[in-house]
């Protein structure tokens, strides 16, 4: 349940924190006003901190609080930009109608989460469109510019 740590063997925590979001496809008829559709996972062991938050609508109030200071973030990097599926002639609808808050722009993570306090920043769950895929894009440069790493399948991270 979002909202309350679960303690597992050998000091290691887990905390479900509800995500702006809403419900997967398969239940897209069930209430989608209830919360707790979307969760990302704050881990916590001897005073580290890991957050797992692979979908993202926006960063509600909530959600910024729990991703202060934390010493690694895995977040969600589905969509440069909100049009990107519109504008590449493969989808009719936005990545806000999707549930995905994006990368670039004003309101885009990449802004939003420059002052957070964040040691280590990941961008995961990244669609093949997304131009920061490719390594010289301007949108990987400003990117990495920013202290962010763009995530790869197989990456470790010791924290």
């Amino acid at each position: 349940m979002p909202g309350t740590t679960i303690e597992l063997p050998d000091g290691l925590n887990v905390q479900p924190i509800a995500v702006p979001g809403k419900p997967p496809l398969y239940a897209a008829q069930a209430d989608p006003g209830r919360p707790g559709w979307n969760v990302g996972l704050k881990f916590t062991h001897a005073g580290r901190s890991v957050g797992f938050f692979p979908s993202v609508a926006r960063i509600d109030e909530n959600l910024q609080a729990a991703l202060e200071r934390l010493d690694l973030l895995l977040f969600d990097g589905t969509l440069w930009s909100d049009t990107e599926l519109i504008d590449l002639g493969l989808a009719n609808v936005t990545g806000q109608q999707m549930a995905h808050m994006s990368v670039g722009g004003n309101s885009g993570s990449l802004q939003r989460l420059q002052t957070a306090g964040i040691a280590r920043r990941v961008y995961i769950h990244i669609n093949n469109t997304n131009p920061m895929l490719r390594e010289d894009s301007l949108e990987a440069a400003s990117v990495r510019s920013a202290g962010w790493i763009i995530g790869e399948d197989g990456q470790e991270f010791e924290v």
